[in-house]
């Protein structure tokens, strides 16, 4: 199991960082935008995932691609096959495979990405001292600036306490963004085991005016069985149009979650519009 493997962290704030550029980046008007979030379970089955993402109705033409558990070379064939532009930061690489591994999170878009950080997530994994991080990236949607983040929050190897930590400094940073930004996408996978887990993540959203875009109804691992919900998407400033979650795969654990949000007029558009 990962646990035993030998884990190194990426802590320094500016990197690693890869990046490429493969979409066609076409001015757009859309007034929506469609964004599927997946753990792609260590980035092992990378052509089952292209091939579902471009052929899988719900997930196909996807504005905005979030991915955890990722390593660069799965991110750049999925960028590079499907024409996305993408930023990938690893939080720690992984020792004990055939081959070191790096273990990250990526944010692809169909338009330019301007600007990205990482941000380090507080505590340590008690087992195997592994971190964990978000991605932070500033996106060009048609004429507006949306910002997106990719989250991979720690397992319940981590006390219930010190996984609050890592949602409240999430939320604290969020806060400072809305003061300059009214489009706003959170997405990826939280660990949320339980029902508890889930109701705290949603309240420490709700407290700061985001809203709950993906579905809560079905689970989000396999074994369906166990009725784990561990990915979610919370989004400000945009209104919910459509939502699920697509248990078919063959290429993780995980289903891939998707949304398709509207955007919502923002104070500054209506006074453009009324002329001030």
């Amino acid at each position: 199991m990962w646990i035993l493997r030998r884990v190194e962290n990426y802590e320094a704030p500016d990197g690693p960082k890869f990046e490429g550029q493969y979409a066609d980046n076409l001015p757009t008007c859309s007034e929506e935008v469609k964004i599927v979030t997946w753990n792609i379970k260590y980035a092992g089955k990378i052509g089952v995932a292209i091939t579902e993402l471009s052929q899988v109705q719900p997930l196909r033409e996807a504005d905005i691609i979030l991915l955890q558990e990722m390593d660069e070379r799965g991110v750049e064939a999925i960028a590079r096959a499907l024409r996305y532009n993408y930023v990938y930061y690893p939080a720690s690489i992984l020792r004990g495979w055939a081959a070191d591994k790096l273990f990250g999170n990526a944010v692809l878009s169909k338009g330019p990405i301007l600007d990205s950080r990482k941000i380090l997530l507080p505590h340590a994994n008690p087992f195997n001292g592994q971190r964990r991080i978000a991605v932070e990236t500033f996106i060009e949607v048609g004429d507006r600036r949306v910002v997106v983040y990719c989250v991979h929050a720690e397992t319940p190897m981590l006390w219930p306490q010190r996984k609050r930590a890592q949602i409240e400094t999430l939320t604290r940073h969020l806060q400072r963004v809305q003061a300059q930004s009214e489009h706003i996408v959170v997405g990826g996978d939280f660990n949320t085991f339980t029902r508890r887990e889930i109701n705290e993540l949603e309240e420490a959203f709700r407290r700061i005016g985001f809203v709950r875009a993906s579905d809560r109804k079905h689970p989000t691992v396999r074994p369906k069985a166990l009725r784990l919900t561990l990915d979610h998407i919370f989004v400000h400033g945009f209104s919910v149009l459509e939502r699920g979650v697509w248990a078919k795969t063959k290429a993780s654990d995980h289903f891939p979650n998707w949304v398709k949000l509207r955007f919502q007029k923002t104070h500054k558009e209506d006074v453009v519009r009324a002329g001030g």
